[in-house]
């Protein structure tokens, strides 16, 4: 018989970055965690320092990403953008405290920050999809509005947190 053509594997191991195998071991059972338990899944996008987010370029950059305003006094998405009443796919809140927006109050008001948050499992069961889609959601919004991307540990969200996220999150979908 034919010997099977074995294509040799690129090397992507990065060899900058020299993790520990048990912090490695734990970062992948907080991915779990994360992405199973009760705690959503959360971004920040924050003013650069000393600035803050007028209420105003906020509520215009929400509209023009589908989000509605609802329930909690906080923006949403919907599974349908075009229909309040699909299930919720995200959210965002306000970071300074209670965390609502007051919509008749939004041109005379001004944040450091706003809160993405998801929970999965997300509705229709496509937790991948509308996890990228927050991501990409969450990004579109911090270049609307000038702000920077931290991820829940408040350290930046950048290309390569992105790509180990997805990444992670990809291999437990397949393992579940």
């Amino acid at each position: 018989g034919a010997q099977p053509v074995v294509e040799p594997q690129p090397i992507v191991e990065p060899v900058v970055h020299v993790a520990q195998p048990d912090v490695v071991e734990q970062e992948v059972e907080l991915a779990v965690e994360e992405a199973t338990g009760p705690q959503p899944v959360v971004r920040y996008v924050v003013a650069p320092e000393g600035q803050y987010f007028p209420g105003s370029l906020l509520l215009q950059a929400f509209e023009s990403l589908d989000f509605h305003y609802g329930e909690y006094q906080i923006f949403h998405r919907h599974l349908d953008s075009t229909s309040k009443a699909s299930p919720v796919i995200f959210s965002v809140a306000n970071v300074e405290q209670p965390g609502s927006f007051d919509l008749d109050t939004m041109d005379q008001f001004a944040t450091v920050g706003v809160v993405f948050f998801m929970h999965l499992p997300s509705p229709a069961g496509r937790d991948l999809h509308n996890l990228k889609n927050m991501i990409r959601t969450v990004e579109s919004f911090a270049q609307s509005v000038g702000g920077f991307v931290l991820d829940d540990q408040n350290r930046i969200f950048d290309d390569e947190s992105r790509r180990n996220y997805l990444l992670r999150v990809t291999q437990e979908q397949v393992q579940h």
